[in-house]
């Protein structure tokens, strides 16, 4: 799948939730990460998760955890959005173990 038919395809439907994506979207196009840009709300949060296609990268953002049991992912107000994404090299430091 080509990164503007997956854009396509989520910003046309009306998922609630990322879960649903995944649900909707095929198999074989892998998740290369998951949980990006988490936004905790009181009752929920939003994530981005990011899938690799055939000519590139794309991030959905989405609710990705409700905290209450008492609501369904219809009653957050979220619908998924897609765009694409780029990867980048990050440099971070851990303590040397000697």
């Amino acid at each position: 799948m080509k990164k503007q038919e997956l854009i396509d395809k989520i910003n046309n439907g009306c998922y609630h939730s990322l879960w649903e994506v995944e649900d909707n979207i095929p198999r074989e196009l892998p998740q290369v990460e998951e949980g990006l840009e988490l936004d905790e709300h009181r009752w929920y949060s939003t994530a981005v998760n990011v899938y690799k296609c055939e000519d590139g990268f794309v991030g959905v953002w989405g609710a990705y955890q409700s905290f209450s049991e008492m609501q369904t992912w219809e009653d957050l107000d979220v619908i998924c959005e897609a765009c694409e994404y780029e990867e980048y090299t990050t440099v971070s430091y851990r303590p040397k173990n000697s």
